[in-house]
């Protein structure tokens, strides 16, 4: 209506029929192993095509920190079935840090650190800290298993030695630790 400067629009929706999703693809990942990825997907194979769970699954894949981009597309295959193609970016999962200090009692002291975010592509955390100068050195090696069997249990182990060296004496400590974990919600890590 020119006059009115409206325009009318009649809409008529038609219910398609329900979509299942027949296979997801994982591409993109030349590091992480598919399952790593898979576990993190709120959407399965055989589920009804959703887009809050598909939403879901690319925050979820992207919060476990080891891919710049995460990007799900379904690719319709019939009237009723859909692939999802995961498409992943693999992106920086380590770092190498070095360091020095002085201390009027300790003199230099030296420090190196690594850390690797993905662990042979397994989603684990490995952490190696090497400190050391005048009279005391400490070293200590961490690993984390984040999802215990692809389940919501976490795995730490924790081995340490410190060494001091006084005067009158030297004092040494040799320490380990496990810790376990549980993932409650989809809101906690």
């Amino acid at each position: 209506d020119p006059v009115k400067k409206e325009v009318v629009l009649d809409l008529v929706l038609k219910k398609g029929p329900l979509v299942h999703v027949r296979w997801i693809h994982i591409s993109g990942n030349s590091k992480t192993r598919d399952y790593v990825i898979r576990r993190e997907m709120h959407i399965l194979e055989g589920d009804l095509y959703n887009q809050k769970k598909v939403d879901d699954s690319v925050r979820f894949v992207r919060r476990i920190g080891f891919f710049s981009g995460v990007n799900i597309k379904p690719v319709k295959v019939g009237d009723d079935l859909a692939d999802l193609q995961v498409r992943v970016e693999e992106g920086s999962t380590g770092t190498l840090s070095a360091g020095a200090s002085y201390s009027s009692v300790e003199g230099l002291i030296g420090t190196l650190r690594l850390s690797l975010g993905n662990f042979s592509g397994r989603g684990q955390r490995l952490n190696i800290s090497l400190e050391s100068g005048g009279d005391s050195s400490t070293y200590s090696v961490s690993f984390t298993e984040p999802r215990l069997f692809s389940g919501p249990f976490s795995l730490g182990l924790y081995l340490y030695s410190k060494t001091n060296t006084y005067s009158q004496y030297t004092q040494s400590s040799v320490g380990k630790g496990v810790r376990l974990g549980y993932r409650f919600s989809d809101l906690s890590t």
